[in-house]
């Protein structure tokens, strides 16, 4: 497998979070331990209401913002729940460091950089000897790279993500983790 780290950028909805699952459950049907986290959204009779954390290789969650929880930290009408961010993001990186093959990250944006402490782990996960797969968002691309650039001795690749171009950039990512063979699965 290559040592890449892939960045996957791209506007507020174009499919980020739906690529990664996708590369997700390629990796899992490869057998690649796979470690990381995902922040989806919650929602409540149809209504975004927040965004839980989830380590990969645990399955633990908790809700990373939501307009219910309270909190000195918010971005919009979102509170951060920031012992969320560092009980189970900071554990889930530990974790994926040590033990997983893959190393996923969904996703980088103001509510995870919100922490130092996790910003400092998410540096660190990227300069380990494995592949690291992770979404950004647009704004936060060229000064996070930047960042990690100093810290990384492998490719550091950046896709932007379009509704068109997806399929193509979803074979790409797999093509440059270097696992051959990849059927259509997704």
């Amino acid at each position: 497998m290559n040592l890449v780290k892939i960045f996957i950028t791209g506007r507020p909805g174009v499919g980020k979070s739906t690529l990664i699952r996708h590369i997700l459950e390629y990796l899992q049907f490869k057998k690649v331990s796979v470690g990381g986290i995902i922040t989806p959204e919650v929602r409540e009779k149809g209504r975004r209401i927040g965004f839980k954390i989830v380590d990969l290789m645990s399955n633990e969650s908790d809700f990373l913002a939501s307009i219910y929880i309270k909190s000195n930290y918010r971005v919009g009408k979102y509170y951060i729940n920031l012992d969320a961010l560092h009980r189970i993001g900071i554990n889930a990186l530990d974790v994926a460091i040590k033990k997983a093959q893959v190393i996923i990250v969904d996703e980088i944006g103001k509510m995870e950089l919100i922490s130092n402490e996790f910003k400092r782990k998410l540096i660190d996960s990227f300069a380990v000897k494995k592949p690291v797969i992770a979404t950004i968002g647009l704004y936060f691309v060229k000064s996070f790279i930047n960042e990690v650039k100093k810290r990384v001795n492998s490719s550091v690749l950046v896709y932007e993500l379009t509704r068109e171009n997806f399929n193509h950039i979803k074979k790409s990512i797999v093509d440059k983790l270097g696992l051959n063979n990849h059927q259509k699965l997704f």
